[in-house]
């Protein structure tokens, strides 16, 4: 749920369609099959495909992808310890999480993860008299490396309530950033159908992240007349790129209300520093269908 949340969400879909194309995000749009599967959106999507892959046989198709971190490694800029040794694992989601429905691979892979194979690091070393002697200062001063830590939430929303309150969920310091989610509970449980990345309204009214049983700075979010202005201006600001001039573009607020509709907080000058997150939701209508509220910290 989770995999490219950040990098999409802050970009928009022309730069996801050339920035992130050769890491295999074929789909900008970052939808199911059934918003994609008529038109020219599916053949567009399964050339750019086709253009990654080297080598076809007659039961499977090999890629080539390219992943570069946009933050350097563990996202930390200082250089490592001399003698270092890294080593990197990928946790793969089976298939039916990972990718969306085509018809002539949903038997042959759901159940399966698609193996990774030539796998490799390929890093730039430099070096400088102040990186000789950088760590020369550990004996006066100790080295730090600052690490990003995310905590993933799912919780199943309940249905036949218009007003859905769920307190204390998160417990403990509160976090740096919180950005919260809803999605179809199906499209995180094998539904090869539905996007397990795309995150719309589904019908919230108003959208309240307390502390402590108190409002955070900034809420509770309206979305009045279907409107996504409130929690998009909400989300550009926490995670800066409101008239970020280091951006290509700015994500758009029809991208934000159809794809990447993302509750958000940057949690900075709040009353008290630890304490219980929680999560009121005033819906147009109770749920009738199995929705998952997914945060993560």
């Amino acid at each position: 749920m989770v995999d490219y949340i950040q990098t999409m969400g802050n970009f928009n879909s022309g730069y996801i369609y050339s920035g992130l194309y050769s890491a295999g995000n074929f789909d900008p749009w970052n939808v199911g099959t059934t918003d994609i599967e008529s038109g020219d959106n599916l053949t567009e999507i399964e050339a750019k495909r086709q253009s990654l892959s080297t080598s076809t046989g007659n039961t499977h198709i090999t890629y080539n992808f390219l992943f570069r971190p946009p933050m350097g490694l563990l996202n930390s800029s200082k250089p490592l310890l001399p003698k270092s040794e890294m080593i990197i694992t990928f946790d793969r989601a089976f298939a039916d999480i990972a990718l969306i429905d085509k018809p002539t691979t949903v038997e042959a892979l759901s159940g399966k993860v698609i193996p990774l194979k030539n796998v490799y690091l390929k890093a730039n070393y430099y070096t400088s008299p102040f990186l000789r002697n950088y760590f020369g200062t550990i004996t006066e001063k100790e080295i730090v490396y600052k690490y990003d830590e995310i905590s993933v939430y799912h919780k199943n929303l309940p249905k036949g309530d218009a007003i859905i309150r769920m307190s204390n969920i998160i417990g403990g310091n509160t976090p740096a950033y919180l950005f919260a989610g809803i999605i179809p509970s199906d499209a995180l449980n094998g539904n090869m159908k539905k996007s397990s990345t795309c995150f719309k309204r589904y019908g919230v009214t108003e959208f309240d992240l307390t502390l402590n049983g108190y409002s955070c700075t900034g809420f509770p979010l309206v979305n009045e007349n279907d409107s996504p202005i409130m929690a998009y201006e909400k989300f550009m600001r926490s995670t800066n790129r409101k008239f970020q001039n280091k951006c290509a573009e700015q994500i758009l607020p029809l991208d934000f209300q159809n794809f990447h509709f993302i509750y958000s907080h940057k949690f900075q000058g709040e009353a008290l520093e630890s304490g219980w997150l929680g999560i009121n939701l005033k819906l147009e209508e109770a749920y009738d269908e199995n929705y998952t509220l997914g945060k993560y910290s």
